[in-house]
């Protein structure tokens, strides 16, 4: 038992098939035996100057040529397993995707390859590293381990890639915040964390400015290098966790 993943290709007119290419396949864990098949959200393809650019959010990373589907050159990555706090629990980032979801869920959210000059940035959604390729041959110029990446939203008109920092499906507090990063060394340039204003008092929570915890969907990015995004924090319940009834939703400009 495998699940299977590859590049097809389609005539536009008729809808023929031009030419497919299985790229890898995935074998089951422990947590994946009993179902009749292991859940891939494919990245869309990347297509440039005749070449193909796939992230198949399955251990590999591709570049085939458009007309023929030849495969120019295949990188491999390791994929992330999230370590449970219950029982010693190993969970693949592919059986998380619907096993535990409420607690880990994919690191980063489903988005094609980006380029950018001679690089190709990919941020598979079952790894914790955001990844920087020679658009040429595949060969890793740098790599960020970054666990809390949600979304790589793109890249400024000046260069800087712009990452936006949460926890999917959790809420922990501090953990929200706008990133922007040299795409040349994948040094981080700059952050912003989200704040908001809070009366709450209780069980060691004081009131005053606190940090928000999650950025709610995908930021917009404007072609005026403005950044668009929400964010939610939940103040502590009558039981000291965080989590309460009256969450704090914000909407941010930057």
């Amino acid at each position: 038992l495998y699940t299977a993943v590859g590049v097809s290709a389609f005539a536009k007119e008729t809808g023929d098939l031009r030419w497919r290419v299985p790229l890898c396949q995935l074998s089951p864990t422990a947590t994946t035996q009993t179902r009749s098949g292991i859940r891939v959200l494919s990245a869309t393809p990347l297509v440039q100057e005749g070449v193909v650019y796939c992230a198949t959010n399955a251990g590999v990373v591709a570049a085939l040529d458009e007309a023929s589907g030849n495969v120019r050159w295949l990188m491999r990555y390791p994929h992330a397993f999230f370590h449970g706090d219950r029982g010693g629990w190993q969970i693949d980032a592919h059986d998380d995707l619907s096993f535990f979801q409420h607690q880990y869920g994919p690191h980063f959210n489903n988005r094609p390859p980006l380029l950018s000059g001679d690089l190709l940035i990919v941020t598979p959604a079952d790894s914790d590293h955001m990844l920087c390729l020679d658009r040429r041959t595949g060969m890793v110029k740098w790599s960020n381990f970054m666990p809390n990446a949600l979304h790589l939203v793109g890249q400024l008109s000046t260069g800087e890639l712009v990452v936006a920092q949460s926890i999917p499906h959790t809420a922990s507090f501090g953990e929200a915040r706008i990133e922007l990063y040299d795409p040349q060394t994948g040094k981080k340039l700059w952050e912003f964390m989200p704040t908001y204003t809070s009366s709450w008092a209780f069980m060691g929570h004081q009131p005053g400015e606190k940090k928000t915890e999650r950025v709610l969907g995908c930021p917009v990015l404007a072609r005026d290098d403005k950044l668009y995004f929400c964010t939610i924090a939940a103040p502590p319940d009558s039981s000291g966790y965080n989590g309460g009834e009256n969450p704090v939703y914000a909407e941010w400009c930057l």
